[in-house]
């Protein structure tokens, strides 16, 4: 008898932990290309296997909410040039702009990665914390070293997490932030629209 639960359901657990295709593939029993071929919709989940990553699904909330982080104001503006070179102002904006936007991609990859590795670690302490069953479950009494082999991995990671780092390009993005919308201020002045 076959069990299928969606086809994007192994992947939405990998992208949520943080795992590859062969790192879920281990923890359930099959191999990595069963997985792409099951998140690509060509085989269905077999019960048992479907039960095993249930156990993963149970250790998600049910809802995963994206908060977008809120740039911080700044509270002076700086009277613009008289006479404003627009073209040069209208350059620097663009530039600003791209470098914001790696910057957030930057900070997102990295905070993505942070929050996978902290929900990896609680769901192996979960896994790990699961009386070892021979007789039941004999591929939990094999996985077990590899669970606390990946648990290691996962302290190992957050431990390195570079905070300062992290702080730092956050406040790098601040003020690129900030310099768009004052250069954006100087181009809306220059139509006659500007009040300092």
């Amino acid at each position: 008898m076959r069990f299928t639960f969606s086809t994007a359901l192994a992947a939405t657990v990998r992208g949520y932990f943080g795992l590859s295709q062969a790192e879920l593939a281990l923890l359930l029993g099959v191999t990595a290309s069963q997985i792409a071929h099951i998140e690509a919709g060509r085989h269905l989940f077999s019960e048992e296997v479907a039960r095993r990553l249930q156990r993963l699904v149970k250790l998600m909330p049910p809802e995963n909410v994206a908060t977008a982080a809120v740039p911080l104001p700044m509270d002076s503006s700086t009277a613009p040039p008289v006479p404003l070179d627009v073209p040069a102002v209208q350059d620097r904006l663009r530039v600003c702009q791209v470098k914001a936007e790696r910057r957030r991609r930057q900070l997102a990859r990295t905070q993505t990665k942070t929050e996978q590795a902290r929900r990896w670690l609680a769901a192996l302490t979960q896994l790990l914390a699961e009386p070892t069953n021979a007789a039941a479950q004999p591929l939990d009494a094999r996985l077990r070293p590899w669970l606390e082999t990946q648990a290691e991995l996962a302290l190992a990671r957050l431990a390195a997490e570079p905070t300062t780092a992290q702080a730092l390009q956050m406040l790098r993005l601040r003020l690129l932030e900030a310099e768009v919308a004052e250069l954006q201020q100087w181009l809306l002045g220059s139509r006659g629209n500007f009040t300092p």
